[in-house]
């Protein structure tokens, strides 16, 4: 046989498989054009437990459901009833009018504040409030503004749009420290995100810009145009590729891989809180940039927050809560060997030398101090007990 022939030959197996594969996956996407979206849930996990107390708010991103209840089973085997208020809080009923005689606190914070993870009697919010009743006369109701996911900005977004209702007599800012820097940075690779929309802030000119993005429709420099379209227009794309799909988590597990931390600053957040943890952070040059434009963004953030409390006439305070490998020597022993083996890089400045746990707690309460916020940092006290 010539070699033309064996070439033609050849180039038309190839085109057969090419042409088989294409039309398997058209068939695949007109299969799954037909399945209810209900039904999708089997595939893409948007009832799951937690989702299911959420909903699309197109004010926040998402928020709590008013009336929302399900059973979270926790780490620890625990089955954890939770049950969402009226006016969507994790919390007892409070109305928006304040009871006559009676000293009010809002809670701002995330998944920590929220704490689905107890029951709502072991909650933090729920537990300051039952500790100042029994050391005032004056009645003391806390209002638990936490929502899981939530960072400075949905905070904020909070607080002009649901907090403010309440007539606080103060604001109690909860700032974690473990991803709330992280959370400025918002890319659809979180569940809540990806599940429901949210906003991604930038500083232009000196002002807060939001740019509302979605799994759908995230925000422009995350994905390529291909993967744009393929995210809008394609079922399966959503089934294979979904960061709640059940498939993808079978597939690739999930847990996430820890990444160089120069992949981290393009592609997600995993890791990114790390250089907090340099000495100086927030002037440091030899930190990549984006770093010190996150820092200036929650100052920004930070101005807005307490002007706006201010002007409402209410006082603000802020709560540090550090991470968990600040206060677990286990958690902390683990993260050291992720970085003496490399698993976690500093291609930026190498491993640092001056790596400090408490610089991001310092860095914030002197920040507050400066502005005049009255300011309580747990880290000491975590790390006592």
């Amino acid at each position: 046989m010539k070699k033309g022939g064996v070439f033609s030959g050849c180039l038309v197996k190839v085109w057969v498989v090419v042409l088989g594969v294409l039309a398997g996956v058209l068939l695949l996407e007109a299969g799954l054009r037909l399945v209810p979206a209900s039904m999708l849930d089997v595939l893409v996990e948007r009832t799951s437990q937690r989702l299911a107390l959420y909903r699309l708010d197109p004010r926040l991103g998402w928020s709590l459901q008013p009336g929302g209840r399900t059973v979270i089973t926790t780490r620890d085997g625990r089955a954890i009833p939770i049950q969402i208020n009226s006016l969507g809080l994790r919390d007892t009923e409070h109305p928006y009018e304040k009871p006559s005689g009676t000293y009010r606190l809002l809670m701002l914070g995330d998944s920590f504040t929220e704490a689905l993870d107890v029951y709502l009697e072991e909650s933090f919010p729920y537990r300051v409030e039952q500790c100042l009743n029994g050391k005032l006369s004056t009645p003391v109701e806390v209002i638990n503004g936490g929502v899981s996911g939530y960072g400075p900005w949905e905070e904020y977004l909070f607080y002009q749009n649901e907090g403010k209702k309440y007539n606080p007599d103060v604001v109690v800012w909860v700032i974690y420290v473990g991803n709330d820097f992280a959370n400025l940075r918002r890319t659809t690779d979180s569940r809540l995100a990806a599940g429901f929309g949210a906003y991604r802030v930038e500083l232009q000119g000196g002002k807060i810009v939001p740019a509302w993005m979605s799994w759908d429709e995230p925000y422009p420099r995350n994905v390529n145009s291909l993967e744009l379209f393929l995210r809008q227009h394609s079922r399966l794309w959503g089934v294979l590729f979904h960061p709640e799909s059940k498939l993808r988590q079978m597939l690739v597990g999930t847990r996430r891989n820890i990444l160089p931390v120069s992949q981290v600053l393009e592609e997600n957040d995993a890791g990114w809180d790390i250089y907090l943890h340099t000495r100086h952070f927030a002037n440091n040059e030899a930190l990549p940039s984006e770093l010190r434009q996150v820092w200036q963004l929650f100052e920004t953030i930070t101005g807005e927050m307490q002007s706006t409390v201010q002007a409402d006439g209410r006082r603000l305070m802020a709560v540090i809560i550090p991470a968990d490998y600040q206060v677990s020597n286990e958690k902390r022993m683990e993260l050291v060997r992720q970085i003496d083996s490399g698993e976690i890089a500093f291609p930026h400045i190498g491993v640092p030398v001056d790596w400090a746990y408490d610089e991001p707690n310092a860095t914030l309460v002197r920040f507050f101090e400066a502005r005049q916020v009255p300011v309580l940092d747990m880290f000491p006290y975590f790390r006592r007990h």
